[in-house]
Protein backbone atom coordinates (compact mmCIF):
# COMPACT_ATOMS: atom_id res chain seq x y z
CA UNK A 1 0.00 0.00 0.00
CA UNK A 2 1.52 3.58 -0.88
CA UNK A 3 0.92 6.64 0.80
CA UNK A 4 -1.37 7.86 -1.37
CA UNK A 5 -3.89 4.94 -0.86
CA UNK A 6 -3.54 5.53 2.63
CA UNK A 7 -4.03 9.27 3.01
CA UNK A 8 -7.22 8.34 0.82
CA UNK A 9 -8.42 5.99 2.83
CA UNK A 10 -7.79 7.94 6.14
CA UNK A 11 -9.91 10.99 4.43
CA UNK A 12 -13.03 9.15 2.70
CA UNK A 13 -13.31 7.11 6.06
CA UNK A 14 -13.54 10.85 8.29
CA UNK A 15 -15.55 12.05 5.44
CA UNK A 16 -13.37 14.74 4.93
CA UNK A 17 -13.40 16.63 1.40
CA UNK A 18 -9.61 17.16 -0.42
CA UNK A 19 -9.89 20.97 0.69
CA UNK A 20 -10.96 20.07 4.23
CA UNK A 21 -8.15 17.20 3.97
CA UNK A 22 -5.22 20.51 2.73
CA UNK A 23 -6.74 22.63 5.34
CA UNK A 24 -6.18 20.24 8.35
CA UNK A 25 -2.63 19.51 6.80
CA UNK A 26 -1.75 23.29 6.04
CA UNK A 27 -1.35 22.89 2.33
CA UNK A 28 -2.92 23.71 -0.72
CA UNK A 29 -5.89 21.50 -1.91
CA UNK A 30 -4.01 21.06 -5.27
CA UNK A 31 -0.61 19.98 -3.98
CA UNK A 32 -2.80 17.44 -1.45
CA UNK A 33 -5.16 16.49 -4.71
CA UNK A 34 -1.63 15.85 -6.52
CA UNK A 35 -0.50 13.37 -3.53
CA UNK A 36 -3.58 11.62 -3.14
CA UNK A 37 -3.39 10.50 -6.90
CA UNK A 38 0.09 9.67 -6.87
CA UNK A 39 1.64 12.27 -8.78
CA UNK A 40 3.22 14.09 -6.63
CA UNK A 41 5.71 12.53 -3.95
CA UNK A 42 4.52 13.79 -0.75
CA UNK A 43 7.43 16.21 1.22
CA UNK A 44 8.71 16.21 4.39
CA UNK A 45 6.28 18.64 5.74
CA UNK A 46 3.36 16.58 4.68
CA UNK A 47 4.84 13.59 6.58
CA UNK A 48 5.82 15.93 9.82
CA UNK A 49 1.53 16.52 9.67
CA UNK A 50 0.26 13.40 9.09
CA UNK A 51 2.30 12.27 12.16
CA UNK A 52 1.36 15.17 13.75
CA UNK A 53 -2.51 15.21 13.72
CA UNK A 54 -2.85 11.36 12.22
CA UNK A 55 0.12 9.62 14.37
CA UNK A 56 1.14 7.57 11.23
CA UNK A 57 4.86 7.89 10.42
CA UNK A 58 4.83 7.53 6.41
CA UNK A 59 7.72 8.10 5.63
CA UNK A 60 9.63 5.22 3.37
CA UNK A 61 10.11 2.61 3.61
CA UNK A 62 6.83 1.89 5.37
CA UNK A 63 3.74 2.90 7.06
CA UNK A 64 4.23 3.07 11.01
CA UNK A 65 1.62 3.45 13.54
CA UNK A 66 3.71 5.94 15.92
CA UNK A 67 -0.01 7.26 17.90
CA UNK A 68 -2.86 4.40 16.89
CA UNK A 69 -4.67 6.38 19.51
CA UNK A 70 -4.77 9.74 16.82
CA UNK A 71 -6.72 8.02 14.54
CA UNK A 72 -10.59 7.23 15.21
CA UNK A 73 -11.19 3.80 15.56
CA UNK A 74 -12.34 2.82 11.95
CA UNK A 75 -10.07 4.44 10.15
CA UNK A 76 -7.37 2.25 12.20
CA UNK A 77 -8.78 -0.76 11.63
CA UNK A 78 -9.13 -0.79 8.20
CA UNK A 79 -5.61 0.61 7.71
CA UNK A 80 -4.33 -2.03 10.24
CA UNK A 81 -6.51 -4.58 8.42
CA UNK A 82 -4.74 -3.60 4.61
CA UNK A 83 -0.98 -3.33 6.00
CA UNK A 84 -1.26 -7.02 7.41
Amino acid sequence: MNTSEVVEIIRTTLELSKQEMSNLLGIPGKRYARYESGVLIPDDFFYERMETLYGINMQPPGIVFIQPEKLKPAVYEQLRRLLL
